[in-house]
């Protein structure tokens, strides 16, 4: 879980800012420096209305009958969130191979979900492809726990007049449970006593 900061969704009318994202990943090291990731996300980002949106929707207020005081009109300046569920697979290098703080790279492809309501109360759910890239970090606290930070951006490529191409940055924190028997250890020959 963590922090994300998402982009604009469509240009001068509404864009996404702050918000929370969770999720979960199932993962195999097949090898000292390698390995791979399914990754399943979803966050609750706040949008943010353009000043064209919101004179528009005062606008069509207005000319449904609503008086300039009525209260109604005011319906979108409390926060309000989007959401976003991301699906990707994943290429994780590890330059340092099999030690017990293990920094990597990641790469991959997948899809974002956004759903979101507009300033004047139109529903969007729009799906498009998207690049995951991060940087981050693994500490091996027991032989099948690890924690981990990640500091990555996902890059949405837009769909149509409905979602602007756009980056979402996330920094997150999460805890790796390892699963699968122990290694067979070839000492002497290999003296190595770290496994992965």
């Amino acid at each position: 879980m963590g922090a994300i900061h998402g982009g604009t969704l469509v240009d001068d009318w509404v864009s996404t800012q702050q918000g929370y994202l969770g999720g979960y990943r199932l993962g195999w090291d097949y090898a000292p420096n390698w390995g791979c990731e399914l990754r399943y996300g979803f966050a609750s980002l706040e949008l943010h209305d353009s000043a064209r949106a919101q004179q528009a929707q005062v606008a069509a207020d207005l000319a449904q009958g609503l008086s300039a005081d009525d209260p109604y009109l005011d319906r979108f300046d409390h926060r309000r969130d989007g959401d976003l569920r991301l699906w990707d697979i994943d290429l994780l290098w590890y330059p340092w191979g099999e030690t017990r703080c293990r920094p990597y790279l990641m790469a991959g492809l997948g899809t974002a979900r956004i759903e979101y309501l507009d300033r004047l109360s139109r529903y969007y759910a729009e799906t498009a492809f998207q690049i995951p890239v991060a940087i981050g970090a693994k500490y091996l606290v027991r032989d099948w726990f690890a924690v981990r930070m990640e500091l990555a951006d996902n890059f949405v490529f837009g769909s149509g007049s409905h979602l602007e191409s756009h980056s979402n940055v996330s920094f997150t924190v999460g805890m790796e449970v390892r699963f699968g028997g122990p290694r067979t250890g070839y000492w002497p020959y290999n003296p190595s006593r770290q496994y992965w």
